[in-house]
């Protein structure tokens, strides 16, 4: 008798401890972001403009995880991904890291690769942005990497910055 209260002792124990894993709000953030485009495979060119690091910021379900990543726009209030834009980041003690954003304007830095120290400036570098190549991010990334988790949405909302462009108004 003596075994089996034990045996169930471990067994609620084991349970418990695999619900306590489950993040209820994390699966509801991953399931909100919906299916994949229709002809889009996961990779490196899906869900441009969506928070990266929901999948990839180490929580899962996506891999590998990324300390940094997003989507650049070619201007304020234009759904144009623009591709070949490098965006340097330096983190709290100075190291700094460059990616280049590709066909559907996305980058990412893999956590294996470079895990900065926050807070991290962003600049983004391109021969088409106002300011003479540069286009300097005014605050710096405080604790999420994940671009989108404050850049979303329309540019006019104000509970929120609108989607990384790169100038002010369309090439």
């Amino acid at each position: 008798m003596r075994a089996q209260h034990l045996f169930s002792v471990l067994v609620v124990l084991g349970a418990g401890g695999s619900v306590s894993c489950f993040d209820p709000v994390h699966s509801a953030d991953v399931d909100a972001l919906g299916p994949e485009r229709k002809g889009v495979r996961p990779g490196p060119n899906h869900r441009p403009g969506q928070n990266c690091l929901t999948c990839h910021g180490g929580d899962g379900p996506g891999s590998p995880d990324f300390s940094i990543a997003g989507t650049v726009y070619s201007a304020i209030g234009v759904q144009e991904p623009l591709a070949d834009v490098t965006v340097v980041l330096e983190d709290a003690n100075q190291a700094t890291w460059s990616v280049t954003s590709n066909e559907v304007g996305n980058f990412y830095v893999t956590t294996s690769s470079w895990s900065p120290t926050f807070p991290v400036s962003v600049q983004l570098q391109d021969r088409r942005a106002d300011e003479k190549g540069v286009k300097q991010m005014i605050t710096p990334i405080g604790r999420n990497g994940g671009c989108a988790f404050c850049h979303y949405g329309a540019a006019d909302e104000p509970t929120h910055m609108p989607p990384v462009y790169l100038r002010q108004k369309a090439l």
